[in-house]
């Protein structure tokens, strides 16, 4: 039998902790134990696989193909689309990519501000600094969702 001496916390509504342990009760065990095998059963599952992020150049083209929502769905996708000023195909294609990818992508109005502000920034270094190759590295990154 090996040494449980470490201890885990997390904090919950109570709502939450009374519905935990009815649930453990319900399988014949404390909630220690049902905390237990759920902890040990997460961290035997295995890590998602990772996408690359440079795409083979054979597969860049895009294509086009359909996805059946329900209606409620559908219409709070085009919601969410229209509060970021895109297209709700725009915008669902985009949700696929950064969920994939883990780069989020970023509607046009975010876009020109971002390079806004490039370009603000580069005003401000160039009368300083004359080389911003460092500074142009560094909004490329950002802009390509590189931290």
């Amino acid at each position: 039998m090996s040494n449980k001496s470490e201890i885990l916390k997390a904090r919950c509504e109570p709502a939450v902790k009374e519905a935990f342990e009815q649930r453990a009760k319900d399988q014949g065990c404390k909630p220690g134990e049902l905390l237990r095998r759920l902890i040990l059963a997460e961290l035997d599952k295995p890590e998602p696989a990772k996408v690359s992020i440079t795409p083979p150049v054979d597969q860049i083209k895009e294509r086009r193909f359909s996805v059946s929502l329900p209606i409620f769905l559908l219409n709070a996708a085009g919601e969410r689309a229209k509060s970021k000023g895109m297209s709700t195909s725009r915008w669902v294609a985009s949700l696929v990519q950064s969920n994939i990818t883990g780069i989020p992508v970023m509607s046009e109005k975010e876009t020109g501000r971002l390079e806004e502000l490039k370009q603000a920034a580069f005003g401000y270094w160039s009368k300083r600094q004359p080389d911003c190759q460092a500074l142009e590295l560094c909004f490329l990154r950002i802009g390509q969702g590189e931290s």
